[in-house]
C-alpha cells in the first residue's frame, strides 16, 4: 500500500474522533493537529520503502509498473471521405 493510501486512512481516523467527540466542524488548528499526527503515523521508513517499491523507482524494476498498465495498442479509423457528412452550401 502506498504512503498516501495509509496518510488517507489514518486521517480518516482522525476525523472520526472528532466526529464522535461531538466535532462536527474542522478550523485550521484542528487541521494541524489531526495532520500532525496522520503524518507522524503515516511517514514510517516501512511505508516509504514500499511505496517507492511499488512505482517500480527501488529497487530498479520498470516491468512492475508496466505489468499494471492494461493498454491495447491499435489504428485508429481513418475519416470518412463521403460527402455525406460535408457541411450544406450556405452560401444565399
Amino acid at each position: 500500500m502506498g504512503y498516501f493510501a495509509v496518510l488517507k486512512r489514518s486521517y480518516g481516523r482522525q476525523i472520526e474522533g472528532y466526529m464522535r467527540n461531538g466535532v462536527n466542524h474542522i478550523d485550521k488548528p484542528d487541521f494541524l493537529h489531526a495532520f500532525y499526527t496522520t503524518r507522524t503515523e503515516a511517514m514510517t521508513l516501512a511505508n516509504v520503502q514500499s511505496s517507492f517499491a511499488a512505482t517500480g523507482l527501488v529497487p530498479h524494476d520498470p516491468e512492475r509498473v508496466l505489468s499494471k498498465l492494461h493498454t491495447q495498442f491499435k489504428t485508429p479509423t481513418p475519416p470518412s471521405t463521403s460527402h455525406a457528412n460535408a457541411p450544406a452550401n450556405t452560401q444565399p
